[in-house]
């Protein structure tokens, strides 16, 4: 199997290589600033002939188009892809369109996702499977079109198998894809089709070996996702762990966290964090998984000990550990242990929440330190108070004796 960490597949020609991390195309979801006007006029017969000109050669869509829609073109052959350049054109112009909820709407009611599903299936060029998840992504961003893509036969199957191609570009669209169906209200759906040890496995493989920064990125922002999800990391956290997720993301993370800036320490920190602890209440009952969030949280949080946080980065961390705390407090009270008798386990568990603890305590002392020093006037409105601050502390340094 080869690592995926070229920036380019085959069949790329001479585009290989000219940006190593910049993808071909829209490579995240559409913003508010990439979304077409949704009063954009487009003709809806261009739309059909686009959605046409990408039925692969010799396909029986060929017969099942010209049934529902009438010819755009005066040829029906002329219809279908002759030369890769028009294929990928028309994927592009449709990957653009799919941004706009409308045209999406327009493009899903005439096929574009059988279309797509038969290219994924039987393409040879991973530029065509690239395009067709891309367009997927963008269709999968839009709320009201989740329930007719999942209906879509063998649609969510053929996606997670992309996950098994060894190019960086469809990886990155494929994470992509799969980030943004987990967002929506059909996410349990697909988080069923990835609970096979294989798959997951190969998710963690991918995220602990590519060294390609958009790739990277899309499994990160996947993996907090998934951590984000509630309905989601509950299904998928026993196996998860079971693969070796700690290790994986810790490794990663700790890895990012050596070489990375300020800003994105905060991206991929901080979300990560936040959906640890968003986990706390999920798994109360069950020692494996609670056992393995506690050995994985000091593993990250020891880091912000030896690095000097701006004050923007203390306040997100303050805000974060005062928002999370009661879930933290929670935990811990619930599984209050014997000091004299401990077992392995426990005693493990005991150091790693003492160690967390630690860390919650610096940031809250140099939180309340950078505050004080401020005037009311200096001091800016961050929805946290002092007196919650010394709170949180002062019940760390009880819980650490």
């Amino acid at each position: 199997m080869a690592t995926p960490t070229e920036e380019d597949g085959e069949g790329e020609g001479e585009e290989d290589g000219e940006e190593e991390d910049a993808p071909t195309h829209l490579p995240f979801a559409p913003t508010s600033e990439e979304l077409l006007d949704d009063t954009t006029t487009v003709d809806p017969s261009y739309t059909i002939s686009l959605i046409r000109k990408l039925i692969p050669k010799g396909s029986n869509l060929v017969k099942e188009f010209s049934d529902k829609q009438s010819s755009s073109s005066d040829d029906g052959e002329s219809t279908l892809p002759e030369y890769k350049d028009q294929w990928e054109d028309c994927g592009c112009i449709l990957w653009d369109l799919a941004a706009s909820e409308p045209q999406a709407e327009h493009m899903i009611d005439n096929s574009v996702l059988e279309v797509l599903l038969e290219n994924l299936r039987v393409a040879d060029s991973s530029r065509v499977k690239e395009v067709c998840l891309g367009i997927m992504g963008n269709l999968a961003c839009h709320e009201s079109l989740v329930d007719a893509i999942c209906l879509e036969k063998g649609l969510i199957t053929t996606v997670v198998n992309q996950l098994f191609l060894d190019d960086v570009k469809c990886l990155s669209e494929t994470f992509r894809l799969l980030a943004a169906a987990l967002r929506c209200s059909a996410s349990v759906s697909w988080a069923e089709v990835l609970l096979p040890d294989e798959i997951l496995s190969r998710m963690l493989w991918i995220i602990g070996n590519t060294s390609n920064l958009t790739l990277l990125e899309k499994s990160i922002d996947f993996i907090s996702t998934v951590i984000d999800a509630q309905d989601v990391i509950a299904a998928l956290i026993e196996p998860l762990l079971k693969v070796g997720l700690v290790d994986h993301v810790v490794g990663l993370l700790t890895t990012e966290i050596e070489k990375s800036s300020e800003e994105k320490l905060d991206r991929y920190d901080l979300p990560f964090l936040e959906g640890l602890f968003d986990i706390l209440p999920v798994v109360p009952d069950d020692d494996q998984a609670r056992y393995a969030l506690w050995g994985t949280l000091p593993r990250i949080l020891p880091q912000r000990q030896e690095t000097e946080m701006n004050s923007s980065s203390l306040d997100q961390f303050a805000s974060l550990f005062l928002g999370k705390f009661t879930l933290i407090k929670d935990d811990l009270e619930s599984h209050v242990v014997d000091e004299e008798n401990l077992s392995s386990e426990d005693a493990l568990v005991l150091g790693w929440t003492s160690k967390c603890l630690r860390s919650i305590s610096f940031v809250m002392e140099k939180w309340i330190e950078e505050k004080s020093s401020q005037s009311k006037q200096d001091a800016p409105s961050t929805g946290n108070s002092i007196d919650d601050a010394r709170e949180v502390l002062s019940y760390c340094h009880k819980a650490l004796h």
